[in-house]
């Protein structure tokens, strides 16, 4: 597999899709020596870049020197400085494993110990309270008596002021009877009634003269009325506004005259 070179990103590419493909790899590691800019540019290939950063196994960059980045560094899990560093870093020392394991394992004994302990307090407690079960039963037997008769007179107590309160409700009901209110209400309401009917005709009578008179006035007032009582409205033929003062026309204008009869079409020959 190339690692300069035109051809040397697909490369890398393929070869990081196998290792995800085959499942036999717990890591992978994409590391080279150091060289020029040119040397570590296929490095800086964006499907790379993606290819990397969509990788189901962890990928370790180790490209160049420790001074030399590439895009690759930025989306792998973790970055080398060396391909030596990269060994180190996914391949721990015998060493360091040693020391884990053991660690592991004082931590193991520690959290039996205290589960060990607790059982054993636990078991000590249940002994005593079960070394005489007759005596445990017998409590228990007068603690259930006692909530029995307890019990029993709360009821009785209960249902006696129930009965109390009951008796006295029923007491005050017959004492304030709402017949009288609602007798004394319907008498009101009946007065309301024919009040409110009184005022509406009143009203009603009160608004059909004034829109009587109201109309009489519209229709003596009326553009109709006064083009009957012999008067014409005289309009400009085409502008269609009223002529009100012979400084509005010059000879020659064009005139709509409406009458009572109808309208006349006529030309202005002088103004004055």
């Amino acid at each position: 597999m190339r690692v300069q070179g035109n051809e040397a990103a697909q490369e890398i590419i393929s070869a990081v899709q196998q290792a995800n493909n085959r499942g036999v790899a717990d890591v992978i590691v994409i590391c080279r020596g150091g060289g020029s800019l040119e040397d570590l540019w296929p490095f800086n290939d964006e499907l790379l870049a993606r290819c990397v950063f969509q990788s189901p196994l962890p990928v370790v960059s180790a490209i160049g020197h420790e001074i030399d980045f590439t895009i690759l560094d930025f989306v792998a899990d973790m970055r080398a400085p060396t391909p030596s560093a990269a060994a180190e870093m996914v391949v721990p020392s015998r060493r360091d494993l040693k020391a884990a394991t053991e660690r592991l394992r004082e931590r193991l004994a520690s959290a039996l110990r205290q589960r060990l302990g607790a059982y054993r307090q636990t078991l000590t407690l249940q002994k005593r309270l079960l070394s005489d079960p007759t005596s445990l039963l017998q409590n228990l037997r007068l603690r259930i008596d006692h909530l029995q008769s307890n019990l029993i007179y709360s009821l009785k107590d209960h249902q006696a002021l129930r009965s109390h309160r009951l008796h006295d409700i029923l007491r005050r009901l017959k004492t304030n009877s709402p017949q009288h209110t609602i007798t004394s209400q319907k008498k009101h309401l009946s007065q309301l009634q024919k009040s409110i009917i009184n005022s509406i005709q009143n009203t009603t009578q009160t608004k059909l003269t004034q829109t009587k008179n109201a109309t009489a006035l519209l229709t003596a007032v009326s553009p109709k009325a006064v083009l009957e009582r012999g008067y014409s409205i005289v309009y400009t033929d085409p502008a269609n506004c009223i002529v009100s003062s012979s400084k509005q026309v010059t000879p020659g204008d064009k005139l709509r005259i409406f009458t009572n009869a109808g309208t006349i079409k006529s030309q202005v020959t002088a103004a004055s």
